[in-house]
């Protein structure tokens, strides 16, 4: 039995928006993740469009289905996640790799100034209103 915790959102299916607030606790939660640098969900290399959806439904793999039993594809992370944009993931695939590793910390340092970029935006956004 899967363990659940206050991010996951069985109302939310793929490809639909999800809510600000919970955005940003997603986003929080990736941070950790990344500083940790270990694999989580399945994941070696944390790519933000696979992370994203098994932090928001506690998936245990990142090949699970949602918990509304619907099968989700990593296209329909920047529609649930706006934030995520092509101009911000060039950012983190431009680092080259490298023979001896360094790449993989490098790539974890940029996600990590990508992620707390989304969380500003989008608490300066919240609280605008």
């Amino acid at each position: 039995m899967r363990k659940t915790t206050k991010l996951r959102n069985i109302n939310s299916t793929p490809a639909t928006l999800v809510d600000v607030k919970i955005r940003i606790e997603v986003y929080k939660e990736a941070m950790k993740i990344i500083k940790r640098g270990e694999p989580a969900h399945g994941l070696h290399f944390l790519e933000l469009c696979l992370l994203f959806p098994c932090i928001l439904w506690n998936l245990k793999h990142y090949c699970d289905d949602s918990p509304s039993g619907l099968h989700w594809s990593v296209d329909e992370t920047p529609i649930m996640f706006p934030e995520l944009t092509m101009a911000r993931l060039r950012r983190i695939i431009s680092i080259a790799w490298d023979k001896d590793g360094i790449h993989v910390k490098e790539k974890n340092k940029m996600r990590i100034i990508v992620l707390r970029e989304m969380i500003k935006e989008l608490e300066s956004k919240e609280n605008e209103k």
